[in-house]
């Protein structure tokens, strides 16, 4: 299953053989043979995964996808700044929703293939 949100630059592939994604410029996520490889090529093997955390930070502006791990440390998997969500004056909690979709949806799969809890703050 592949999906694209229009409002965000994540496209994701979703199997049973893992998870990718990319943002504009590069693959930021891959997930597969049991090891998640985050935006920064850090590995983060499932045994360590306690769970996978969608952010969105108060006013709308960075929006990020976590990995949590077991030894209580965290790790951005991707994020996204989103400037319209602090300079627009008009943009409001439905815009929020709208925009942030993709966290759950990406988080979610993630999640599904690690074994793992999704959350999200």
């Amino acid at each position: 299953m592949g999906r694209y949100d229009g409002v965000q630059p994540i496209v994701w592939v979703a199997s049973a053989a893992g998870v990718q994604a990319w943002n504009a410029d590069k693959q930021v996520i891959d997930a597969r043979d049991g090891v998640l490889c985050d935006r920064l090529r850090r590995d983060h093997p499932v045994s360590v995964i306690r769970g996978i955390r969608g952010y969105v930070q108060p006013d709308g502006v960075a929006r990020a996808l976590l990995v949590e791990r077991v030894d209580g440390t965290r790790a951005t998997l991707c994020y996204v700044l989103s400037v319209h969500a602090g300079a627009d004056p008009s943009y409001h909690a439905y815009d929020r929703v709208m925009d942030t979709g993709w966290i759950d949806a990406l988080g979610s799969a993630i999640a599904r293939w690690a074994g793992k809890p999704y959350s999200r703050t």
